[in-house]
């Protein structure tokens, strides 16, 4: 099931905390003014990603590295 949703920064802060939709496998951010810090706090959900889109946000190195640490790397 795939869906199309505007978010910003604070409403992925609270999706990564949240504990619904433990099976999500597909999450696309793309242009959504992401910065590393809400790039480390997707890192931190307890999801079985399998495909996560970020283009177009500002993930520089720090956010890499969160993503690299991820349990769902």
């Amino acid at each position: 099931m795939k869906y199309a949703v505007t978010a910003g920064p604070s409403a992925v802060r609270r999706l990564a905390a949240s504990k619904a939709f433990p099976r999500l496998a597909h999450l696309a951010l793309r242009r959504t003014g992401l910065r590393p810090e809400h790039v480390a706090a997707l890192c931190r959900a307890r999801w079985p990603l399998r495909h996560l889109d970020l283009t177009q946000n500002d993930v520089r190195k720090a956010g890499c590295e969160a993503l690299a640490e991820a349990a769902f790397a």
